[in-house]
């Protein structure tokens, strides 16, 4: 990467390089895309294309995989990573963007294949996308009628048991038609910085409609892409902090237990906390009442999380290099509550992640459960006797949720709620959280 330049004169090719290098390489998403970002000089509407072609490929990219296969001899794992991640997006915008005409698609597809030193292979990218071009009506028929749903959704067989085994057919089938729907970007408002109402009214005056939530004083949703959101005066400021309306579980379960807490020197230890959204929501609500402890394995991952409490200048986080898994004497019975949204397998937010569900499988699953007891085995003695567990994941995966949800109760915890948010279920992603109290 240190040699690697990115210069790319438009979206679609920029979205090409994120997929070659962020998730056929594995270096990363969001890692590329910045690199991207940095050496090309695209606007905000090239941006948001570029966003929505690397989004939606993910999205689609098991369907896609099906209609390049239906006219290619050589199967699409056998192809040059290039050409592939090419055809890729262009079937994508095919397929689902119907608004570019066809024959810009494939003209551009050609050119990125010959500009990228793939001339040789013009012949066979241009083909390839005008059969499908032509077909593009019956492929859409054969995908949406298809018995496979690995086919007609895009989740891997693996992932689509799993859920099955843990909630039936039916309900699987619904949690899957609903991650192919767009959720809103959605976020809360730092309230020390800039009340909900002020902040709607902000992001307007910068070209944003926001739309406040009825259930959460603080949170916020986004019409549109949100493309730019981060550029804003606003966010700038510290006013807001974007994130998935349920991964605000953690802070409304924070606000219902307040009242059990100390009236001050209140102690809370986020123990998986990179980037720190929870911490900036928990610290926000604490205020002056008590600190926030905020712990991740890394620098590289604590340092995120001190960006985003510089930025909102909340000054009642403070940011730890730790490992979760390791035991920390000095924290045993010393916090009235721990926050232990721990690493998962990101089940719940494939709409959102959509790289995610391709990384499954039944080793990756095993490790990540063990990675998780690890963590808890820890975090349970942290809390004070009448102190809180607050846990919680991104998955709907029950061996990560409700069976460590009993191992923190076995553990000497009582059980005062417990929710799962389905993605079928309102304009979220999935998210399991747990809260307990230490006897």
């Amino acid at each position: 990467m240190k040699n690697q330049t990115f210069t790319v004169k438009d979206g679609r090719e920029g979205a090409v390089l994120i997929l070659l290098y962020g998730f056929e390489k594995g270096i990363g998403l969001r890692e590329i895309e910045r690199e991207v970002l940095a050496g090309s000089n695209l606007n905000r509407p090239a941006v948001s294309f570029m966003t929505e072609l690397v989004r939606g490929t993910l999205e689609r990219l098991l369907t896609i995989d099906y209609c390049i296969g239906k006219f290619s001899k050589t199967a699409v794992r056998k192809m040059k990573p290039l050409i592939r991640s090419d055809l890729r997006v262009a079937v994508y915008q095919l397929l689902y963007l119907t608004k570019t005409p066809a024959s810009a698609v494939v003209n551009t597809a050609v050119t990125i294949a010959g500009q990228h030193g793939f001339t040789g292979l013009k012949g066979f990218v241009n083909g390839l996308l005008r059969n499908i071009s032509r077909c593009r009506d019956e492929l859409i028929e054969e995908v949406s009628s298809a018995k496979d749903p690995e086919v007609r959704y895009s989740v891997p067989s693996f992932v689509i048991d799993l859920l099955t085994a843990d909630y039936g057919e039916e309900k699987t089938e619904k949690i899957l038609a609903a991650i192919q729907e767009k959720k809103p970007l959605s976020g809360f408002a730092v309230t020390k910085n800039m009340s909900r109402e002020d902040l709607l009214s902000a992001l307007e005056k910068e070209g944003f409609q926001a739309v406040p939530d009825v259930t959460l004083s603080a949170a916020f949703s986004l019409a549109g892409s949100g493309a730019g959101i981060t550029e804003t005066k606003s966010f700038k400021k510290g006013a807001f902090y974007i994130c998935d309306r349920s991964s605000m579980a953690d802070g409304e379960a924070l606000l219902k237990i307040l009242p059990s807490l100390p009236e001050n020197n209140i102690k809370l230890l986020d123990i998986c906390a990179s980037p720190g959204g929870k911490s900036v929501q928990a610290a926000d609500i604490l205020s002056a009442r008590g600190e926030v402890i905020s712990r991740d394995v890394s620098e590289k991952k604590v340092a995120r999380i001190r960006e985003n409490a510089e930025r909102t200048g909340l000054s009642n986080i403070h940011p730890e290099v730790a490992d979760a898994t390791v035991f920390d004497p000095a924290s045993e019975g010393a916090y009235d509550a721990v926050i232990a949204d721990v690493p998962c397998s990101g089940l719940g937010v494939m709409g959102m992640k959509p790289d995610i569900r391709y990384r499954q499988d039944e080793k990756s699953m095993s490790d990540i459960v063990a990675l998780q007891r690890s963590i808890l085995k820890n975090a349970v003695a942290y809390v004070k006797a009448g102190g809180y567990m607050i846990y919680s994941t991104c998955t709907l995966h029950k061996k990560e949720n409700e069976d460590h949800r009993h191992f923190v109760e076995s553990s000497g915890f009582t059980l005062v709620s417990e929710e799962t948010r389905f993605p079928d279920e309102g304009p979220w992603g999935g998210f399991y959280t747990a809260v307990l109290r230490k006897n």
